[in-house]
């Protein structure tokens, strides 16, 4: 709300928008198939806590990225950044629910073969998402001193 309007001739998707886009989901797509790749060559895993692991790990980096995407140009790791909206705890708590229910509930597991993880797999997914949450911020800085992104308020 304290940037005025968008043009009508402007597109809806931008070159930035489109970028960002882009590279997002590829990081989320680097970091999971890695995690599956890893997971699935290790005789210590099944098949299912690969899958597992990589849905957590897309999922935990998902999280990361609503998080940064609050200020689409400016650093999101600032107290002001993660005030202003109550529904965003809300919304993390429950998809971080959904998960868990996901990974541990046994229907789930049958329904979406999927297994539970260790402890050690899900500190896998917190730091895959914690290293897409820093690759963006690093984006956002470099392309902020270069000029090439949106006019941030």
């Amino acid at each position: 709300m304290a940037r005025p309007p968008r043009s009508s001739n402007e597109p809806l998707l931008s070159g930035f928008v489109l970028w960002r886009t882009l590279f997002v989901g590829a990081l989320l797509l680097v970091g999971a198939g890695l995690l599956f790749t890893q997971a699935a060559d290790d005789p210590s895993r099944s098949l299912p806590q690969a899958r597992t692991l990589a849905v957590n790990a897309f999922v935990t980096g998902q999280i990361s990225y609503l998080l940064n995407v609050r200020r689409f140009m400016r650093p999101s790791w600032t107290a002001e950044s993660l005030r202003g909206n109550r529904v965003l705890p809300v919304t993390i708590a429950a998809c971080v629910g959904l998960q868990l229910l996901l990974t541990h509930a046994p229907f789930m597991n049958t329904l979406f073969g999927t297994a539970p993880l260790e402890p050690g797999g899900w500190l896998l997914c917190i730091l895959a998402g914690a290293a897409t949450f820093l690759v963006v911020e690093i984006e956002k800085a470099v392309i902020g001193r270069s000029g090439r992104g949106p006019a941030a308020p």
